[in-house]
This record gives C-alpha cells, structure tokens and sequence, in this order.
C-alpha cells in the first residue's frame, strides 16, 4: 500500500489519504451528517490522519530519511511511485505502520462522531 496525500491521480496500488480517512469516517457514520458538515470535517480528519501518520513514520527515519522525506512533502510533483520508492528505501514495513496508526485514528473518529 502506498499512501498520498493530495488529490492527483492514482496509479494502480496507491491509495489517497483522503480516501481512506472517508472510508473510515463512512464506517463510522459520517454519511449520517449533513453534507454541508461533512465537507467541513473532512480536510480536518484528513489533516489529523497525516499528522498522525508523520508522527508513526517520524521516529523510524534517521536524518537522510527525514530530509528525503521534506523534500518530497514540498515536492507538488512527486510521484506516487517517488513515495513508494522512499516508503521501501526508509520505512519497509510503511503498510502496517500506516494501518496500524489509521486504525486507532478511526477509533478516535468513531468516538468523536457517536458524541
């Protein structure tokens, strides 16, 4: 699984952070609100997901694997095959640190939207 965050087009095995967080949020019953309010939380739940993403990956990085990844997060041309590169070369077990870091956001999200 190979994970961006912006709204380019996807290549085949690459998934949009945006598209798992509303996955999850739908799971959770997002679709209940109005669309009005969903389009108002979704770039938040979105941002805290990267947030929370960042800070799983952040301490597996040494410091060439830090700045590789600034510059790719300030590159609005890279890839998903640039990240699927770096995710390989830095972080090998990216798929289930994502997972796992997505997974107990989705229960944050479930508990902020059964409120």
């Amino acid at each position: 699984m190979t994970v961006t965050a912006g709204a380019a087009p996807q290549s085949p095995g690459v998934v949009q952070l945006d598209d798992l967080v509303r996955t999850v949020l739908l799971e959770h019953g997002f679709n209940q609100l109005p669309e009005e309010e969903q389009q108002r939380l979704l770039p938040s739940f979105t941002e805290q997901a990267l947030i929370r993403l960042g800070a799983a990956i952040a301490p597996r990085l040494d410091e060439e694997g830090l700045e590789e990844f600034v510059i790719l997060s300030e590159d609005t041309h890279a890839t998903p095959e640039a990240w699927a590169v770096f995710w390989k070369q830095h972080v090998p077990d990216f798929a289930l640190v994502a997972q796992t870091a997505l997974q107990q956001y989705a229960q944050e999200i479930e508990v902020h939207l059964s409120a």
